[in-house]
C-alpha cells in the first residue's frame, strides 16, 4: 500500500473514532438522547440488576468461579466438566450453530447448564433441544405488591422454595429434540390461577380461544445421554438479581439447584460474554441508533452536520472493507499467515493460481493465462492434450496435490490449506526470475 493511502486510512481512523466517541460524549447531556448503557446480570455488578450477591454467596462455599468474556467455544478446554457448571442469565446475544454444538459437547461430557431467560435470545440455543423460551407474560394471582412479581413454588430435592420472579415468560416443548438428549420435561411450573398473554395484548382476554389458563411451564430440564449432564431452562432471567436476591427464598432456590446439580464443590462458569459489554465503543454505537431521533427534533443546520458525519462513516468503512486490486506482476511468496490462508475461496484460488504457474515453469509448459480453470473445464483434454487425473498425477507425481487441483473446496480449512502450500514449495521451489 502506498505512503499517501496508509496516510489517507489513518486520517479517516481518526474521525470515525472522534466521529464515534467524542460527538456522543459532548451530546450525552442534551434531552437524556444519548443514554449510557451500564451493565446488567453480570456477576461483576453490584448496581440491583448485577448478580454479585450471587457470586458472593457461591464464593463463601466451596465453589471456585469463573467467567466466559470471549466465547463459549472455549468449553471445549474444559478438563473436568462433571465438575462443571455453565451459567447464562439473560442472553442479550444469541449463540450460532458452533457455539451451541460446544454447549452440547459439554453437556454430553458431563457438564452441567443453567440458561434463565425471557426475552431475550436464548432461542437460538434452546430450540435445538426441543425448548423454546415463547416470550409470552405470565399474569398470575398469586403474585406479590404488583402484577409484575409473580409467586411460584418450586421443588429442588425434595424440598419446597417458595420464589418470586419478575415478568417471567412461558416455556414450550416443540416436540422435537437433539439426538444427544433426551426428551425434555417440565420441572417447575406457576400456580392453577395464571393466565399466559398468548396474544401479547398486555390484558387476560377470554380463556381458551385467546389466552392459556392453568399452570403453566416456567421450568424445564433436558438430560444428556451421555455421561450425566444435564440443561435446565428457567424462563426469567431476573429472580436472581440483587435487587430480588432476598425476595422469598429465591437465594435458597437457586444455592441448593446448583448444588444438587454440581454437589457441594466444583467450578462455576458464568457466561459474560453473551451479554453487551459498557464500553465506550459499544456505548457510542448505542447512542448513534438514535441518532434519527436526533434528525427529527433538531434544526436543518444540525441535520446536515448528521448527515455528513453519517456519510464520512459511510465513506471510511466503505473504504475500510474493499478489497484492494491485485499486482499485475509479483514474485509469489508462499509463505502466508494463517489469516491470510482463513480467507478462503480466494486464498484458494491464489494458492491454485501458484501451482499452476510453478508446474507451467517447472515442465515448459504453455498454458493460456485462462489456466485457472484448468482443472475443472471438461475442455481440458483437448485444449492441453491432458486428461483431467492420469497426466496431473503423472506431472505432479503428489496425490494430495492432485486432489487439490480437483477438488479444492476440500481444502478450505487453514491446516490443510497451509499443508498443500508446503508441499508445493518442497515440490516446485520458486525459481529465480519465475513471477
Amino acid at each position: 500500500m502506498k505512503r499517501n493511502s496508509l496516510i489517507t486510512l489513518a486520517i479517516m481512523v481518526v474521525l470515525i473514532l472522534l466521529i464515534n466517541i467524542l460527538f456522543p460524549a459532548v451530546f450525552s447531556s442534551t434531552d437524556g438522547l444519548f443514554t449510557k448503557r451500564k451493565a446488567q446480570l453480570s456477576i461483576y455488578s453490584d448496581e440491583w440488576n448485577g448478580l454479585s450477591s450471587l457470586r458472593k454467596d457461591l464464593e463463601t462455599k466451596e465453589y471456585d468461579i469463573a467467567s466466559i468474556i470471549s466465547n463459549p467455544l472455549i468449553l471445549d478446554e474444559v478438563d473436568h466438566p462433571e465438575d462443571s457448571l455453565y451459567i447464562c442469565f439473560g442472553a442479550e446475544k444469541g449463540y450460532d450453530k458452533l457455539q451451541s454444538d460446544a454447549l452440547f459437547r459439554f453437556v454430553n461430557r458431563g457438564g452441567k447448564v443453567i440458561i434463565a431467560d425471557d426475552f431475550g435470545d436464548a432461542n437460538s440455543f434452546s430450540n435445538r433441544v426441543g425448548v423454546s423460551f415463547t416470550g409470552h407474560r405470565i399474569w398470575s394471582q398469586a403474585f406479590k405488591d404488583n402484577l409484575s412479581f409473580i409467586m411460584i413454588n418450586v421443588n429442588v430435592d425434595e424440598e419446597e422454595f417458595p420464589i418470586l420472579m419478575n415478568e417471567p415468560t412461558t416455556l414450550k416443548l416443540l416436540g422435537t429434540s437433539h439426538e444427544l438428549f433426551r426428551a425434555p420435561e417440565v420441572i417447575y411450573r406457576t400456580s392453577q390461577e395464571s393466565y399466559e398473554d398468548t396474544n401479547d395484548n398486555g390484558k387476560i382476554d377470554s380463556i381458551g380461544s385467546l389466552d392459556t389458563y392453568g399452570e403453566l411451564p416456567v421450568g424445564v430440564r433436558v438430560v444428556s445421554k451421555g455421561q450425566a449432564g444435564e440443561i435446565i431452562f428457567i424462563s426469567d432471567s431476573s429472580f436472581c438479581i440483587n435487587d430480588m436476591w432476598e425476595e422469598e427464598q429465591n437465594a435458597e432456590f437457586i444455592l441448593t439447584l446448583i448444588e444438587e446439580m454440581l454437589g457441594y464443590s466444583g467450578t462455576v462458569i458464568f457466561d459474560e460474554s453473551r451479554h453487551i459489554q459498557p464500553t465506550p465503543i459499544t456505548n457510542s454505537i448505542f447512542s448513534l441508533e438514535n441518532i434519527y431521533i436526533y434528525i427529527l427534533l433538531q434544526s436543518d443546520q444540525l441535520l446536515g452536520l448528521i448527515i455528513a458525519l453519517a456519510f464520512l462513516n459511510f465513506f471510511g468503512l466503505t473504504y475500510a472493507i474493499t478489497k484492494p486490486p491485485i499486482r499485475f506482476r509479483h514474485r509469489f511468496d508462499l509463505t502466508y499467515w494463517d489469516s491470510y490462508v482463513e480467507q478462503a475461496p480466494d486464498r484458494l484460488s491464489d494458492v491454485r493460481n501458484i501451482l499452476m504457474k510453478r508446474l507451467k515453469s517447472h515442465y515448459n509448459l504453455y498454458f493460456p493465462d485462462s489456466s485457472n480453470v484448468y482443472a475443472y473445464a471438461s475442455s481440458t483434454k483437448t485444449q492441453y492434450n491432458l486428461t483431467l487425473k492420469g497426466d496431473l498425477q503423472e506431472l505432479i507425481e503428489d496425490n494430495e496435490l492432485v486432489d487439490f487441483l480437483l477438488h479444492p473446496y476440500r481444502y478450505n480449512i487453514a491446516e490443510r490449506l497451509n499443508s498443500v502450500v508446503l508441499k508445493i514449495d518442497d515440490i516446485f521451489p520458486l525459481q529465480e526470475g519465475m513471477y
